[in-house]
């Protein structure tokens, strides 16, 4: 009963049965006025449980009863009648006729139809139930709602409804009429708006059902149009719900039924309120119906979250739950209700309404209730969506603290009576303050929490931004004070809404007796907002900030050491350290290194003083490796704010090397090859990102590569430079030529290269991927073997299979594997076959077919007897390269279909195919119908069939209509008879 949940609401059904006016015959009708039900994702599980264990306590019982011996008669006498679906339409009256026509051979005897019709009939009964004549249903709604509760969710999902349903069944002496009338519509949940938009809008419909012995047909007319809206949220949506269900079925299904539990549910409420704003809190829902608020109150108090809805009428009490259908979509309609509320804060006046339509941060001005004395202050109210799709509503202070750094701290903070309140932040928390303090509190303190430090001795005065902000604004000459009107000050105010100023402080905290000092930074930043009265009520957000912040932006560790400092810091790939023993405030000396690289001199970092006239420093910083090769890192210096400092570390290109070979790189023009390469790079043992830059100033701003020595060095291969890329944009590929001493044909490797530029704080750097050009991905549940045509035509014309082993590439399924064309100056045309199935066991090369271009394709693969295997083929071009996909064709329809309807075989073949491949050319007999794809896709679309002993013909397939008929032999033997025996003359006198 703890779980227990209405799943359909209770509902009043009339029954009547009586006789009807025409014929004295019996009609049932059933009457109902509404009918809402409501099932969600974990009722659904739960049925489903209780289905497989009734089956299976069934099932044991039933294996432990004697079954008695009973006498097996003989199976009744059936005919088997093949049956085929027609739909036919019909424009005039805009409707589709569904029927089922059954189509029995002309050779079956009428004995065995009369048989069929005569069993047929005998099993159906003649009547329906209590000798009912016809059956009337009619319901004004019946609404499903589909319910989301899967992974911590509650949210409505689809909503069904059915309305002015009117369902009449009659059954005659030969037929059985089935007619309904009705409207349906289907709407989604949008849980970004949170509200219903239409899937399917309102729809009227008459479906008919005939059935007869021989003969059922279905038909769905309407004269009214069908409007579906599918929608990108929709599908999102539809992503979202079926990724999420089938992981928690899957995962509930390796859980033992035995530890299976179902949660207590809970009706749906898609709104909650978060009181942050440090006492307690009231508010009121609006009634959209009659326009008012709610007279019942919502009481949250301080760092608490009630959840709540919008009833639709003003009777429901606050402990009520709403769980009805028609409540929650009164609650979540989104383009009928008006979602307001109205706020009271305590010790303060109602707050002007708000609407929680739109997502975004709101501020009210809030008038204090009993205090005269007491200023007005500023309210925020933030609207945001939680991952539940609940729409939650948070109510704070105008004042909040950040803690950036990554250990606890303690703030002190002094009210104007002299009043200390001591609060802490744990790291990258953010805390509003409570909403008594912020008219009166005027200092804090800061210092780092669980170190013994002290608090910093200067307490943080940061209402100084708006002193200082007033020095600026006074005149210089004491005469033009008097020139300055109560209106001119208006205006200012006016022109200061929606400005902002910041103000940073630099402290310093101590430990007594020791010497270890804590630097920090803080932040005031002020927005102005609103003009009342004499002032300007402003946001205020303090920020607790580390001085000094080093970023590594580089793809290996960087180890950074201060030149009077002996300890050296290590930080790994695109890391940050946040320093607070330095100061600032003098000039620093850094030395930076990685494993590879060091630095013969510091980098010189400018005082505070100095960057603030420059806000922004970048220079090129010289590393060398173990041979002084050079490169060029970029060191950026950012002091957007006063009393802190940004200090990045990058590269401008990072090689990534993705395609399986040794590749050495360097800059065109330049005599020496790229920074710490070395001989791990030949032999390709060095897999790490390799970090590149343009050292040589004389040289060209391009890169150049070639393939490792390692490669080919049994063959005493050399190899060569490519042509020169770009390292700023685009996709392309390159040649590798590593040339032959035997004067056999070089081996070429095809590299794709893909540049991308990085993003955020990586938007200095450029990522270029060098992989292989092609990519063979098998997805197919064969095992397959490709390889170059001119290899395969090769061997089927001298039957030699040692090269063809040598340059064939063997793809088991689910793998992706690389491919570089054995012999680039001939024909780059693929052929694939499938291997070690012990179904296809003598499987023929497939024709060749291009993979240097997008597309999708099927092949035909020969087997025993010329049979057709056909896989699917799809070219996918990503970032330079091409994955060429193979996939079972199983679950799609053919490309062709060719069908043999006369009396004689048929042999068919693609037109321009070669005599000598015999396997290619099949016959397809009388009266069937086979599935074909192209054996070469590069020829002609064209097929040839003919006839042994008559005619050959051509055919187009591009071009649809009648082609040439097909002629043959057809001998007839005639055979004559004299039509009468001979007799004796009968000769007359």
């Amino acid at each position: 009963q703890s779980t227990a949940v209405s799943i359909i609401e209770p509902i009043n059904i009339n029954f009547n049965i009586h006789l009807s006016q025409t014929n004295e015959q019996r009609v049932f009708e059933v009457n109902l006025p509404q009918l809402f039900i409501r099932l969600s994702y974990s009722d659904v599980k739960l049925m489903l449980y209780m289905f497989q264990s009734i089956t299976k306590q069934v099932h044991q019982a039933q294996s432990r009863d004697i079954i008695p011996e009973y006498k097996i008669y003989q199976p009744t006498r059936r005919v088997s009648v093949d049956n085929e679906l027609l739909i036919e339409y019909c424009p005039e009256d805009s409707q589709v006729d569904f029927r089922i026509r059954s189509t029995i051979a002309p050779t079956i005897s009428e004995q065995q139809r009369q048989i069929s019709l005569i069993e047929n009939t005998n099993e159906k009964t003649s009547k329906l139930f209590l000798n009912i004549h016809s059956m009337k249903f009619s319901c004004e709604q019946i609404s499903l709602c589909l319910i989301d509760d899967c992974l911590n969710a509650n949210i409505p999902l689809l909503n069904l409804t059915f309305k002015t349903i009117k369902l009449n069944i009659i059954e005659y002496e030969t037929y059985r009429l089935q007619q309904a009338d009705l409207q349906f519509n289907i709407d989604y949940y949008n849980r970004l708006l949170s509200g219903y938009e239409p899937f399917i809008e309102l729809w009227s419909l008459q479906v008919t059902l005939k059935t007869s012995d021989n003969l059922t047909s279905l038909a769905i007319c309407s004269n009214h149009l069908l409007n579906i809206n599918y929608t990108k949220t929709m599908h999102q949506l539809y992503d979202l719900v079926k990724n999420n269900w089938l992981e928690d079925y899957y995962n509930t299904n390796d859980i033992s039924k035995e530890h299976m539990y179902f949660r207590r549910p809970k009706p749906f409420e898609p709104y909650c309120f978060k009181n942050l704003v440090g006492q307690r809190v009231i508010f009121r829902t609006w009634l959209s119906t009659q326009q008012r608020f709610d007279l019942n109150d919502h009481i949250v108090e301080y760092n608490d979250t009630k959840s709540f809805i919008f009833p639709s009428e003003s009777t429901i009490t606050p402990g009520t739950k709403v769980n009805t259908i028609k409540d929650i979509q009164s609650s979540t309609s989104s383009s009928y209700s008006d979602r307001r509320l109205l706020i009271q804060i305590e010790g303060w006046e109602w707050l002007q309404p708000i609407s929680i339509d739109r997502v975004g941060t709101f501020f009210r001005l809030a008038l204090p209730s009993g205090d005269r004395l007491q200023k007005p202050v500023l309210v925020f109210i933030d609207v945001t969506m939680t991952d539940s799709s609940m729409r939650s509503i948070t109510i704070r202070s105008a004042i909040e603290i950040r803690n950036q750094l990554l250990t606890s701290v303690d703030v002190r903070l002094k009210c104007g009576s002299g009043s200390l309140h001591d609060i802490r932040l744990e790291p990258n928390e953010i805390r509003s303050l409570p909403l008594q303090f912020c008219p009166t509190i005027r200092q804090f303190q800061v210092r780092p929490a669980d170190f013994a430090f002290n608090y910093c001795g200067e307490p943080i005065n940061w209402m100084e931004i708006s002193n200082e902000q007033r020095r600026r604004g006074q005149p210089n000459d004491e005469n033009d004070e008097n020139t300055s009107t109560a209106e001119t000050n208006s205006l200012q105010r006016q022109r200061d809404i929606n400005s902002t100023d910041r103000l940073s402080f630099f402290r310093t905290c101590f430990i007594n007796g020791n010497d270890s000092v804590y630097y920090l930074c803080v932040q005031s930043k002020r927005t102005r907002l609103l003009a009342f009265r004499e002032h300007i009520l402003s946001a205020y957000q303090l920020s607790i900030l580390p001085p000094l912040i080093i970023n590594n932006l580089l793809p290996c560790d960087l180890f950074f050491q201060i030149h009077s400092h002996p300890q050296k810091v290590r930080l790994n790939p695109y890391k940050s350290h946040r320093e607070h023993t330095l100061n600032i405030g003098q000039a620093i000396d850094i030395f930076f290194a990685t494993d590879i690289y060091n630095m013969t001199k510091p980098l010189h970092v400018p005082s505070i003083n100095d960057l603030n006239l420059m806000k922004y420093h970048h220079q090129k910083v010289i590393l060398y490796d173990s041979i002084q090769r050079m490169l060029l890192v970029d060191v950026t210096i950012v002091c957007s704010i006063r009393h802190r400092l940004k200090i990045s570390v990058s590269v401008p290109y990072v090689l990534l090397n993705k395609s399986g070979i040794p590749l050495i790189f360097k800059q065109d023009g330049s005599l020496n090859e790229a920074a710490s390469q070395t001989h791990e790079h030949e032999l390709a043992r060095n897999r790490e990102p390799l970090l590149f830059s343009y050292s040589d100033s004389e040289a060209s701003h391009a890169c150049v590569m070639k393939v490792g020595s390692g490669l080919h060095k049994s063959d005493d291969g050399r190899p060569l430079w490519s042509q020169r890329f770009s390292l700023e944009r685009g996709s392309s590929y390159r040649q590798l030529h590593v040339r032959s001493p035997h004067g056999s044909p070089d081996w070429i490797y095809y590299i794709g290269i893909d540049v991308r530029q990085g993003k955020g704080r990586l938007r200095r750097t450029n990522f270029i991927f060098l992989s292989t050009r092609y990519m063979i991905s098998n997805q197919c549940s064969y095992d397959l073997s490709i390889a170059q045509r001119h290899i395969v035509r090769a061997m089927l014309q001298t039957g030699d299979h040692s090269n063809l082993e040598q340059n064939c590439l063997n793809v088991l399924k689910n793998s992706l594997v690389a491919y570089h064309w054995p012999r680039s100056d001939l024909d780059q045309l693929l052929c694939v076959r499938v291997i070690n199935n012990s179904q296809y066991r003598h499987v023929y090369w497939s024709g060749g077919f291009l993979i240097d271009r997008v597309n999708a394709f099927h092949i035909n693969l020969r087997y025993d007897n010329n049979q057709c295997l056909i896989l699917r083929v799809q070219v996918i071009e990503r970032g330079g390269t091409f994955f060429v996909v193979f996939m079972d064709s199983n679950q799609m329809p053919a490309p062709l279909r060719v069908s043999n309807l006369s009396d004689v075989p048929i042999q068919f073949y693609q037109s321009e195919t070669r005599e000598e491949l015999t396997y290619l050319r099949a016959f397809i007999q009388p009266h069937q119908s086979i599935d074909y794809a192209w054996d070469e896709p590069t020829l002609r679309q064209t097929i040839t069939c003919s006839i042994v002993g008559g005619t050959k013909e051509t055919y187009d397939l591009q071009k649809f209509g009648h082609g040439e008929n097909l002629c043959y032999e057809n001998h007839i033997c005639l055979a004559f008879e004299q039509t009468f025996q001979e007799e004796q003359t009968t000769q007359y006198p």
